[in-house]
């Protein structure tokens, strides 16, 4: 019998836990509760529209200022993936001699026209040889 009312105690506490929990969740506002006060500010309808237009434009600001973030960091992925396939596809590796337009302080030249002065004419094709040839006058009548 002691251990009937003991568990009967347990049953009866557990549900009216659950009730008074329940109704602090979905408690209705007390009695003669007044609602917060409206912002004096926006009384009459153009400060209303002033003030929508404002938080409109602010956040036209704000999002113009993410996707440009956004662009500018794709930008920047697609650089680095641009640049990783080429060293993937051997480009940009040590075997790959010729300049760049752009390169040329990178490779330590002092010009292109450097480059190009040393090559070896026998290697030129014939349009390559006439300027070849032309770069060789120029750099002689210096």
């Amino acid at each position: 019998g002691v251990e009937t009312t003991s568990t009967d105690s347990s049953t009866t506490a557990t549900p009216s836990g659950i009730s008074n929990y329940l109704r602090q969740v979905f408690a209705s506002p007390d009695y003669g509760a007044k609602p917060m006060p409206t912002d004096s500010r926006f009384d009459d309808a153009d400060a209303r529209n002033r003030a929508y237009d404002q938080a409109f434009e602010q956040d036209a600001r704000d999002r113009d200022a993410y996707y440009g973030k956004m662009a500018m960091l794709k930008r920047e992925r697609d650089l680095q993936n641009v640049s990783q396939n080429r060293r993937n596809l051997g480009l940009d590796g040590d075997g790959d001699v010729r300049p760049r337009v752009g390169e040329e302080k990178v490779a330590g030249m002092a010009s292109l026209k450097e480059y190009l002065l040393q090559q070896d004419p026998s290697t030129l094709t014939p349009q390559e040889l006439k300027v070849y040839q032309r770069m060789k006058g120029e750099q002689q009548n210096e």
